[in-house]
């Protein structure tokens, strides 16, 4: 059973609401497991919160808030083709 303090998750919810136009940053420690096949592709994906009682809810100055179009300029370089998959050096024979 879960013990719900109700007074303090309204004034949560009364604080988060009352700047709905704010951005938001949910720190919280999370597990996560990725499964790969022969090929290096991702295949699978579990994810678990470690600790949900100790997430929290940030909020984010404006200044601190990247639009999509200032990501994309920034990261855009960064970003390349993968090279042609190559069996050779996976050990595949023909």
């Amino acid at each position: 059973m879960i013990d719900l303090d109700i007074t303090q998750t309204n004034r949560a919810i009364d604080e988060l609401l009352a700047d709905i136009g704010a951005h938001y940053l949910l720190r919280s420690r999370q597990l996560m497991l990725w499964s790969y096949d022969d090929r290096c592709r991702l295949i699978g994906e579990n994810v678990w919160d470690v600790d949900p009682d100790a997430a929290e809810v940030i909020r984010l100055d404006p200044s601190d808030v990247l639009t999509p179009d200032q990501a994309r300029e920034l990261l855009d370089p960064h970003i390349h083709d993968l090279p042609p998959f190559d069996e050779a050096t996976m050990g595949v024979q023909p």
